[in-house]
Order: C-alpha cells, then sequence, then structure tokens
C-alpha cells in the first residue's frame, strides 16, 4: 500500500508512506526511489524546482508531459493545484505551461515542427488541449524520426 498524501486535512507528504508485503511501514522520499505507482497514477522523480520532487507522468515521448501537484491552504478549505510541465526527451530542464502566452510560449518551444506551429496560429490549440498537442507532437515526431525515444 502506497499513501502520498492525507485526505483530511488535505495534506501532500514529502514522503511517501509504503506497508510492504510484510506489512512493514517505511517513508520513502524522492531521494530514495525514482517513482511509484498510486491506482493509476505514475510518479517519477525529477529535479525541479530547486530539488528533487515526485512529479505526475501524464504522457511520455520526444515531449514528456509532467504535473508538479502541490497543496494550496485557505481560511475556505484546502485543495490540490498543478503546474503543468513538459519536459524535450534528453533534456534536464522543464518547460512551465500557463495559460496566459500560452501560444506563444509553445510556438516557440514547439518551432521544430512547423505543423503544430501552424495548427497553433490558426487556434487549433488552446491551453485546455495541451494532452492532445503533446499527442500530436510526439506522433509527428515520430514519424518523421522513425524511432521511438527510449523509455
Amino acid at each position: 500500500m502506497i499513501k502520498d498524501r492525507n485526505e483530511f486535512p488535505l495534506k501532500r507528504y514529502s514522503k511517501i508512506r509504503f506497508i510492504d508485503q510484510k506489512g512493514k511501514k517505511r517513508k520513502l522520499g524522492s531521494r530514495d526511489i525514482r517513482g511509484y505507482v498510486r491506482g493509476s497514477a505514475h510518479y517519477e522523480t525529477h529535479w525541479y524546482d530547486g530539488k528533487e520532487r515526485f512529479l505526475k507522468v501524464q504522457l511520455k515521448g520526444w515531449i514528456s508531459y509532467y504535473q508538479h501537484e502541490y497543496v494550496i491552504s485557505s481560511d475556505d478549505g484546502s485543495y490540490i493545484e498543478t503546474e503543468k510541465l513538459l519536459q524535450r526527451f534528453g533534456e534536464n530542464l522543464f518547460l512551465k505551461v500557463e495559460f496566459f502566452g500560452f501560444r506563444r510560449k509553445m510556438r516557440t518551444y514547439l518551432s521544430d515542427c512547423p505543423e503544430i506551429v501552424e495548427k497553433l496560429n490558426a487556434r487549433e490549440y488552446r491551453f485546455k488541449d495541451l494532452t492532445k498537442l503533446v499527442l500530436d507532437y510526439n506522433r509527428i515526431m515520430l514519424a518523421k524520426k522513425a524511432m521511438s525515444p527510449p523509455k
């Protein structure tokens, strides 16, 4: 069993709580393991924002799409907020994708794929279409390079 958050009060743990097959409880941080699976969600350890963190994997390919989850607490309660991050295969840096300036930033970042830039200029992709945008980019690049990036 893996536990990475407390539901009430909502709290995201910096270390996951893990109970092995023998019933032994352990706390494992991002320096201890490379990733974990919680239900259908996959998390990987990456260096982001000055430290190693668990990032939720959305898509993998020539460009991988991750989400960094964190808790926002207010007087009205707590909720999980996510930052959308893209990482080009073979690079260590992440591009934080935000609503404002989305198309401009994506045109620059994906300039190696004219088909995607053309669709961005035609306003076929919006911020809410980030998953489709990354899927289309990876599909086009797979056809161009005739091989897939290593996993």
